[in-house]
């Protein structure tokens, strides 16, 4: 048989052809209908627009009492006031999920008794350093955004603001409560999966945090039939109570009296032992800082009244948020 030669217009129109062939297999891969049989797998995203909003619109009041009770778990903890407020909520696949992240960040994935489905949350730099140097002792003037990957001491502590995450949300979220979930890695450098579950489809909620003058968001990736059939937990969202128009809260005000404060270094923070003395700068006639939902209020004298530890309020703070 002879060989025959090929122009360069058929040559192109085969490379061309080849291409596309391609580009059609790699669509059909990640599309979730052409990875199972009909029947094996429930459809979730097939909801009318109004079915859809109302969806939505029930999944954001139940995150509206969530980021309430965040707020104020993460001021009491972080003893400055902190902001949370739910950002956007959309549903993708959980491989755009990933797309949308930077590197480095802190990436941690969950494990649940018998969900495979994907559950993650993000947290970004420019607001995690800021929440690790508070809890270090440090002052939200002198905190630094870094682009790095985080240290082992860093995961640890944000290992605690994950943990205080989970917590709030099994508070008001009951399948999310159900789940038991439990965080399985925090990775700086998180890696694609495979192409299954890439293709998972999930709800993409946003949370907007501020604390001080840092800005960041965190991300939650959960799976969309729990979003779109989302149900609070007795005693959780229900009894919440959010602010009023007014700004004043209905509900409970946490109260708290700062002893001292002090800094240190993060060799001597890791080194810690039962038994160990830190000196502060305080004095011991000097006032308490009393605060209010994570925000200084007044300075008061330390008692004891009826055999408990008490407060007298002397005056206004001098650092109060005005």
């Amino acid at each position: 048989m002879g060989k025959e030669t090929l122009s360069q217009e058929e040559i192109a129109c085969l490379l061309q052809g080849e291409s596309s062939d391609e580009h059609r297999v790699i669509e059909e891969t990640l599309t979730p209908d052409s990875r199972e049989p009909a029947g094996q797998r429930a459809v979730t995203d097939i909801a009318s627009p109004g079915e859809e909003e109302e969806q939505i619109a029930q999944l954001r009041e139940l995150l509206e009492f969530f980021a309430h009770n965040l707020s104020e778990a993460l001021s009491e903890l972080l003893r400055a006031a902190t902001r949370v407020e739910v950002g956007c909520i959309d549903r993708a696949a959980y491989g755009e999920f990933l797309m949308r992240l930077d590197a480095p960040t802190c990436l941690v994935s969950f494990c649940a008794n018998d969900e495979h489905a994907p559950f993650a949350l993000n947290v970004e730099l420019s607001i995690l350093f800021p929440m690790i140097e508070r809890m270090l002792g440090g002052d939200l003037d002198t905190a630094a955004t870094q682009q790095r990957p985080l240290t082992e001491i860093e995961k640890r502590l944000a290992t605690r603001i994950v943990e205080m995450f989970l917590d709030e949300l099994k508070g008001v979220w009951r399948q999310v409560d159900a789940l038991g979930l439990e965080i399985a890695s925090l990775e700086s450098n998180p890696c694609l999966p495979g192409a299954q579950a890439c293709a998972e489809p999930v709800a993409h909620i946003q949370f907007e945090l501020s604390l001080g003058q840092a800005r960041g968001t965190m991300s939650l990736a959960i799976p969309r039939s729990m979003a779109d059939n989302c149900e609070p937990a007795s005693g959780g969202a229900r009894t919440r109570q959010t602010p009023s128009r007014d700004g004043q809260s209905k509900g409970a005000v946490r109260v708290a009296a700062v002893l001292a404060e002090t800094k240190l270094a993060a060799t001597d923070v890791k080194d810690l032992q039962v038994g160990d003395v830190i000196d502060t700068e305080k004095g011991t006639d000097d006032l308490l800082s009393v605060t209010m939902d994570g925000e200084p209020r007044f300075e008061a004298k330390p008692g004891i009244l009826d055999g408990h530890k008490a407060l007298r309020i002397e005056q206004p703070s001098v650092h109060e948020t005005k």
